[in-house]
């Protein structure tokens, strides 16, 4: 009895649960009952009652699927796994790199592969990028466009860490090495060609009726540069297409060898003694030999040279120059003019404007059967003088006039020696209207004046070029005034070596002594002491040469550097009382040396300043203190004590001058460090 009681219990809790699952599989239970349901097989669908996949979600609304972590610190993510490990995250960033951003991540590589930023920016292989796409990595087959053509637009950039490498601009510029090209290519460096028939055109198409210019390489030992005309086979260079004229130093020849600015060198053989060669010009003609012309004439072996030239644009249809002192190699030559002929016939020898039909200067002129006249040959002086006295005297080997005077070029001498001339034209070999030659090539050509019998002063020329003026007294004067007999003294020179301008008695302490005001236009270098008054200086600061191991620009905040003695770089931290300065352009006064590896820092003064005011207005009177970038200050912001106002000490650079409203740029400091 007490065992079919049992049994009829147990059939009575059996049943209970069947109906209580056909009631669930009928009636399915709230979602606040359902918390967790992972069926073996089948669909499941939400907001559908006959999903089509694993997962249907039906909505009538714009958000089908709505991913919310619960605490405001997570990331929104779906994670996609194989064989239960982690392989990608579709996230949305709360937090961290990149921050509230759409990301895709590869949990394998740990490594953010796709990123969309909040102002639109799409990164591949990057967490922030810079531009509309930014992609770290090549890219294979893409098309970018410029938003206008202006050269200030860019179609694509190629940059590595050091900066921008190669750019297209919007007006199809292309630069390499620049991101400012000024033509389609435009290339800032050196460029190279290799490869078999390695070759350069230039022109508009390098096929039959084209013009164009190649540089090519024919072969392993023949490099050719060939000019296309248009319907006509490729051809040997011609820079002037249709005449096959070549111009070195001209971009216009007018001849088949056309050469402007240099030297033509033609040597006819390579046996000594046979190197001869030729000059040419259009308005001279020249003819040399151990002679060349780079600016000066020089030799090109050691030895003597000689010069023929034939120049009809300055009356001279044929002229000899020679250089009769033995000079080494590449050394300049200083020409004696031998003989000039000019246009209209007339023959120099010893001058350079022959007057006469044949015109000899410096020497005598012998001809041994006499002289003719109009067919009247005369074979003595006597006969010339009509055998009459001279009013020369002829004693010994000298010659002398005593009764009058000689005019030389004037038939109405006004001196004991007037010589007069017309000169026109400067000639450093001629043209001279009184000449001094010393024919020793270590004397002195002086010029004496005497009074009385008494030697008072000399002016002097020595073989080393050196003009002398020598006063009989040791002391050199230069007098200037309108009375030639008592001219003022504008300049001495003493027997010591003291220059007095303005006075004739310099301090000997002194080599120059000026009496007046001075103007240097240049540089004033003196490895003594300056002293005197008031110093006017144009710039308005102080400045020193200080060791600095960064190359700064103008107006870059400077600390000192504490891990190099004596030494100067960039600021880059706010508010850092190591602040020294700012490097100077051109201070009104510098201190110390210059030298490798120094920058000028202003300490003083006014000086050109970069600031920043991004954080806020910079106005006049404001003080200055260095920033978080680097080299570049801001406005100080006071720290309140008691109720005061204090700025940080040490920190300060100086006050303002110039107000900046916002952004960065340069502006006017009254430099005041504290």
């Amino acid at each position: 009895m007490k065992r079919s009681s049992q049994r009829s219990s147990l059939r009575f809790w059996l049943g209970t649960i069947a109906v209580a699952l056909v009631l669930g599989a009928s009636f399915p239970l709230s979602a606040e009952a359902q918390t967790n349901t992972f069926p073996s097989t089948g669909n499941v669908g939400i907001g559908t009652t006959s999903p089509s996949e694993q997962l249907t979600i039906s909505s009538s609304s714009h958000v089908g699927l709505t991913i919310d972590p619960a605490a405001g610190s997570f990331d929104g993510s779906v994670i996609f796994k194989r064989g239960g490990i982690n392989k990608w995250f579709i996230q949305s960033r709360n937090s961290g790199a990149p921050a509230d951003a759409f990301t895709i991540y590869d949990a394998v590589n740990t490594a953010f592969r796709f990123t969309i930023d909040r102002s639109g920016k799409v990164g591949i292989g990057l967490t922030s990028p810079l531009y509309s796409l930014d992609v770290n990595g090549g890219v294979n087959g893409f098309r970018t466009k410029a938003a206008t053509e202006s050269s200030s637009d860019s179609i694509a950039t190629f940059e590595n860490s050091s900066g921008i490498q190669a750019i297209v601009r919007g007006n199809g510029n292309v630069g390499i090495g620049t991101v400012t090209p000024a033509t389609k290519l435009h290339v800032a460096g050196g460029t190279r060609v290799d490869g078999t028939n390695g070759r350069v055109y230039l022109g508009t198409g390098a096929v039959t009726g084209a013009r164009g210019l190649e540089f090519i390489e024919e072969n392993a030992t023949t490099f050719s540069i060939r000019h296309h005309d248009p319907n006509v086979a490729w051809q040997n260079i011609a820079i002037s297409p249709h005449g096959g004229n070549v111009g070195i130093g001209t971009a216009v020849p007018s001849q088949k060898l056309h050469v402007f600015g240099g030297n033509i060198f033609h040597q006819f053989s390579a046996t000594a003694g046979q190197e001869w060669g030729f000059y040419t010009s259009i308005r001279n003609n020249h003819f040399t030999s151990n002679l060349y012309f780079d600016g000066l004439w020089k030799m090109m072996a050691a030895g003597k040279g000689a010069v023929i030239t034939t120049a009809p644009f300055e009356d001279t249809a044929f002229r000899v120059l020679a250089d009769n002192t033995s000079r080494a190699a590449n050394a300049p030559a200083t020409f004696n003019s031998l003989m000039r002929i000019t246009m209209d016939g007339k023959v120099g020898i010893g001058i350079e404007a022959p007057v006469h039909k044949l015109d000899v200067q410096g020497g005598a002129v012998n001809a041994s059967g006499g002289f003719c006249i109009a067919g009247d040959c005369k074979t003595s002086w006597a006969q010339v003088s009509g055998g009459g006295s001279s009013q020369w005297t002829t004693s010994g080997t000298n010659i002398h006039y005593n009764g009058g005077n000689v005019g030389i070029g004037t038939a109405d001498p006004a001196a004991l020696l007037n010589v007069a001339g017309n000169n026109s034209t400067y000639s450093p070999t001629g043209n001279a209207l009184l000449r001094i030659d010393n024919s020793s090539p270590t004397g002195q050509s002086p010029l004496d004046f005497f009074v009385n019998g008494s030697l008072r002063g000399r002016v002097r020329s020595d073989y080393g070029g050196n003009l002398s003026f020598v006063a009989n007294g040791g002391d050199h004067y230069f007098l200037v005034g309108g009375d030639y007999n008592a001219g003022t003294p504008a300049m001495v020179v003493k027997a010591g070596g003291n220059v007095g301008i303005g006075t004739t008695a310099p301090n000997s302490n002194y080599k120059l002594d000026v009496n007046g005001h001075t103007n240097v236009t240049g540089n004033l270098n003196a490895t003594g002491t300056i002293t005197g008054g008031t110093i006017n200086a144009k710039y308005q600061d102080v400045a020193e040469w200080v060791e600095s191991s960064q190359a700064l620009a103008a107006g870059t905040v400077v600390v000192l550097d504490h891990t190099r003695s004596n030494q100067v770089i960039a600021s880059s931290s706010a508010y850092d009382t190591r602040v020294a300065g700012v490097i100077s352009l051109q201070p009104g006064i510098t201190l110390g040396e210059n030298g490798a590896g120094k920058v000028l820092v202003a300490t003083t003064g006014r000086v050109k300043i970069k600031v920043d005011a991004t954080a806020g207005p910079i106005r006049i009177g404001d003080l200055l203190v260095t920033s978080d970038k680097a080299g570049i200050a801001k406005k100080s912001e006071p720290l309140s004590l008691g109720g005061v106002a204090i700025h940080r000490p040490g920190t300060l650079i100086g006050k303002a001058l110039e107000p900046l409203a916002k952004g960065q740029g340069e502006i006017l400091v009254l430099l005041s460090l504290q």
